[in-house]
């Protein structure tokens, strides 16, 4: 994934709550993206996904469940990934589910960690982990 304006654009919506646009910005990128990063990016919009079908749509259900798929996708992931911690975002994403008060943000980390490690891990092949 190339680090973009778009990428930005969309933690900064995220950020001020705007899940929506966050799915909308994302979803190009996503669908250009192979490996680690599409997973990192199904990961993102998904959450953002969650949230929205949470806050706008009242509907808890679907938003964790939508939230566990979210789930599965970063689970492939180490635990910074493209400079966010990706275990703070889940479980500020979680608190949310069940407080709406609470407002999670993308936590980045320093810019040195924008480039993810290689890691020995595959990515999962087309049907193994969703």
């Amino acid at each position: 994934m190339h680090i973009d304006a778009d990428w930005f654009r969309a933690v900064s919506l995220f950020n001020r709550g705007d899940y929506y646009q966050t799915h909308e910005i994302l979803e190009p990128v996503w669908l250009r993206a192979t490996g680690w990063d599409r997973h990192f990016l199904a990961g993102i919009i998904q959450l953002a996904s969650a949230l929205h079908k949470d806050r706008h749509h009242g509907n808890p259900r679907a938003a964790r469940l939508i939230y566990a798929r979210a789930l599965r996708h970063l689970a492939w992931l180490p635990g910074a990934y493209y400079a966010v911690d990706l275990r703070a975002l889940e479980r500020s994403c979680l608190a949310a589910l069940s407080d709406p008060s609470a407002r999670p943000t993308i936590p980045l980390l320093d810019k040195a960690s924008l480039v993810p490690r290689q890691s020995h891990l595959r990515p999962p092949s087309p049907g193994e982990g969703g």
